[in-house]
């Protein structure tokens, strides 16, 4: 009889702690606070984002290869990896470190490594956003990037096919701050 009446209290003081939870009071203003923080950031997921959420520092992952058909032959694998910063005022500053292997022909063929491609700096770009893309800019050309994870991952991709060969690159941008 006492274990059926001790149960019976455990219920129905269970019962009541729901109720107690929901009970208005301060913790509804943290909930409602919680709810528009958490609808602000999908919406950015969504792709709802401004040129000023982009601003901060990135990753950078970039793969190519180049094949050339004319003599002498090549084919050639590179890696570039490094950080850039992107600044509220439209400049790109970072480091980049490349590296590679160049296939060449030959009597006989032969393989050349490739260290330091670029000397470490991305070089002069500046960067814009408009609807989704993300250009960046140089002396020598443009390159766009598709925004992606509200602006946490930029991602260009490009080839250049000829007759005689061609080019293809992918570059990821991974967002760190």
């Amino acid at each position: 009889m006492k274990i059926r009446a001790g149960c019976l209290l455990l219920v129905f003081a269970s019962l009541a702690l729901p109720a107690y939870a929901q009970k208005p009071g301060t913790g509804d203003r943290s909930l409602a606070a919680q709810v528009a923080a958490l609808s602000a950031r999908v919406d950015k997921l969504e792709g709802n984002i401004t040129a000023a959420d982009l601003v901060g520092i990135y990753t950078v992952t970039s793969f190519e290869t180049n094949l050339q058909g004319d003599f002498p032959a090549e084919v050639a694998a590179n890696t570039f990896t490094g950080t850039v910063t992107l600044a509220a005022d439209g400049s790109v500053s970072g480091t980049l470190t490349g590296s590679g292997y160049t296939l060449k022909q030959g009597n006989p063929w032969f393989v050349q490594s490739t260290n330091d491609l670029n000397g470490g700096q991305p070089g002069t770009f500046t960067w814009s956003y408009a609807s989704g893309t993300l250009t960046l800019s140089t002396d020598g050309g443009a390159a766009s990037f598709v925004v992606a994870t509200g602006g946490r991952l930029l991602i260009m991709s490009s080839a250049l096919p000829n007759f005689k060969g061609g080019f293809a690159q992918l570059v990821i941008l991974t967002r760190l701050q």
